[in-house]
């Protein structure tokens, strides 16, 4: 099957690190699972890597770490 091609914005990144379930987290799981291939432009993707690092999210949302890094 080919991986559909998705484009997220920054709040399903933050929804999904904020909670162990749900549907942005859902979404999150089906990139690992090769079912959707995320497609970002840099701007977004530095977006969404400055809003995930911020001190007070990562106190906030304990299931991201601050060396969890969206490059693979």
């Amino acid at each position: 099957m080919t991986p559909v091609r998705a484009v997220y914005d920054c709040v399903v990144f933050l929804q999904g690190a904020g909670r162990s379930t749900g549907p942005a987290r859902k979404w999150l799981e089906l990139i690992d699972q090769g079912i959707v291939t995320l497609c970002l432009s840099p701007p977004v993707l530095a977006e969404v890597e400055e809003v995930l690092s911020r001190p007070v999210l990562l106190h906030r949302f304990p299931l991201r770490r601050s060396d969890d890094s969206l490059e693979r």
